[in-house]
């Protein structure tokens, strides 16, 4: 079970700084991406304070697929925890926008825990996500001082759970706040089961992001429950089963398979090693 301090760190989500239902075609910070083949990158829990030549081998070697053969990815979808230990602005720059300045193409994200905590000694207690909303939900893509000298520009998108749009996949990205086994309350579980009837109507295929981890071996960031029961509960009352489910939280790789009644096997994947 959850300690009682994770318990308290429930930080209330911020106002939503685009309209309802908070979807973003990718057209709109892609143009021209290919109607017929989707490929991206998938990473976690990129954030570090120290051993930074772990996150820079990694940032390398994606730079390095999108530069080379024939898989060439169209975007990076981060899974959460950009920066630690807590989500102040003066963490992006060092952990993200300059490791991620050479990288070619655009970041989208989801939150993690720790972009969404606050530093309880900071003085200036900043609001939840504050950093988070100014360098992804911005309401244009320009230039930001967080930035720094990277040239890369804020993001457009609507939320901080929301639906970014593809050709192929509608892929459904959840907000699981602070705390250690993850906590998302009712407005937004009800938005996620709209979703997933929206973007089964269009019959594309659904991915489903999310920070803390339903099910995994580790035993610091073991499974979540609280996860599964809002995943699962969406799934039964949409009448909608996705086809992927990707989570970081946990820093290493691991992959499980769930069926679900009817027959389907949807891959829950960890990509937290990055």
């Amino acid at each position: 079970l959850p300690a009682v301090d994770d318990q308290e760190k429930f930080k209330p989500v911020p106002p939503a700084p685009g309209k309802y239902p908070y979807r973003l075609n990718i057209e709109e910070m892609l143009p021209g991406i290919p109607p017929d083949k989707l490929v991206f990158h998938v990473a976690g829990d990129t954030g570090s304070t120290r051993s930074l030549q772990y996150q820079t081998g990694v940032i390398g070697e994606m730079i390095a697929q999108y530069n080379t053969g024939d898989q060439k990815p169209q975007f990076l979808f981060h899974l959460g925890d950009i920066v630690y230990n807590f989500g102040q602005a003066s963490g992006y720059y060092d952990q993200f926008f300059n490791p991620y300045r050479n990288y070619p193409a655009p970041i989208f994200a989801i939150p993690g825990n720790h972009d969404a905590d606050v530093d309880p000694f900071d003085k200036d207690q900043p609001e939840s996500l504050a950093a988070f909303k100014t360098v992804f939900c911005d309401k244009e893509s320009r230039k930001i001082k967080l930035a720094g000298d990277t040239g890369r520009k804020s993001n457009i998108q609507p939320n901080f759970y929301w639906v970014l749009e593809t050709p192929l996949a509608d892929i459904i990205g959840l907000y699981s706040n602070v705390p250690k086994f993850g906590n998302i309350q009712k407005d937004q579980r009800d938005w996620f089961i709209d979703q997933l009837k929206a973007s089964a109507a269009k019959q594309k295929a659904i991915i489903v992001c999310l920070h803390h981890a339903p099910y995994s071996a580790d035993t610091n960031h073991g499974s979540s429950i609280h996860m599964q029961a809002i995943i699962d509960g969406a799934i039964r009352e949409a009448k909608v089963i996705p086809d992927l489910v990707l989570s970081g939280h946990v820093h290493n790789y691991q992959r499980f398979s769930k069926q679900y009644p009817g027959g389907k096997t949807v891959p829950f994947v960890i990509s937290g090693a990055g």
